[in-house]
């Protein structure tokens, strides 16, 4: 940052004069750049929610394809059960995903990028309540865990295969009108999920913000950098005066303290 020189007459050591200056007025840059890693990291958190989310759109979409007949008027067994796996690993995917970029270490007492941030949460729970719900146009059949769909305690999704198998076998008209249809469970979720990934999404509308606070904080520290380095050539320009001041002082002294010596022999 600029150009360096040390004291030339006096032996001032303009260089750490300036650095330690400079140093000390570069505290407020640092805290600026402390904000912009922080706010870096909730963007790139809210990507991984992003993604993970988006995955399991497509794990829905999927799940809602395989469970309409075929061709041959009837469910790919195989296939529907390789869909409701894939769609529950999309889901304990997605809740691994946002508990980690929440998380809080009671050990280092340091929170993940989101932790305090309901926003990821709230997803998590307005999909849960979805999937919670009944739907009264399929038959027999009310709810995911009729299917063998169901939550354990800490908010992952478990598969009862035999229960799977055995609806899939007795009642398959009604396993497709409550996983697709018009109200069957995918296609809520698939506008859920649309409406999460858009626009107007709460993770758009949060990673904008975070942008705009990012750009704002980049401006601000390359009027700040500027600044700091104007600081430094202006106390360059007055540490090398004093030098210079008292590198002519210091010729002075000498001078009289020639004179004074010579005063003196002459008395003798």
């Amino acid at each position: 940052m600029g150009i360096t020189a040390s004291g030339i007459g006096s032996g001032l050591d303009i260089n750490s004069l300036v650095a330690q200056l400079v140093k000390a007025e570069s505290r407020p840059m640092a805290l600026l750049q402390g904000q912009q890693k922080s706010i870096k990291a909730k963007i790139s958190s809210y990507g991984q929610v992003s993604s993970a989310l988006a995955s399991f759109q497509t794990a829905t979409r999927t799940l809602g394809t395989a469970s309409q007949p075929g061709s041959s008027g009837s469910i790919d067994a195989a296939a529907l059960k390789t869909a409701v796996t894939g769609f529950a690993k999309a889901w304990n995917d997605l809740r691994s995903t946002v508990a980690t970029q929440t998380a809080f270490n009671d050990v280092t007492r340091i929170g993940a990028a989101l932790h305090g941030d309901a926003g990821p949460s709230s997803l998590l729970s307005q999909l849960r309540s979805t999937m919670a719900g009944a739907v009264a146009t399929a038959g027999s059949l009310d709810t995911l865990s009729d299917l063998g769909i169901s939550f354990l305690k800490d908010g992952s999704m478990s598969i009862t295969d035999s229960k799977l198998q055995a609806a899939i076998d007795t009642v398959p008209a009604d396993v497709s009108a409550l996983l697709g249809g018009a109200t069957g469970f995918t296609t809520r979720l698939g506008t859920q999920l649309t409406q999460m990934l858009s626009d107007t999404g709460i993770i758009n509308l949060r990673t904008e913000g975070l942008t705009t606070s990012l750009r704002n904080l980049s401006r601000r520290e390359s009027a700040m950098q500027d600044r700091l380095e104007a600081l430094e050539t202006r106390y360059r320009a007055q540490f090398t005066r004093l030098d210079a001041a008292l590198s002519r002082m210091q010729s002075t002294s000498n001078w009289l303290g020639q004179q004074l010596s010579a005063l003196g022999n002459q008395n003798k």
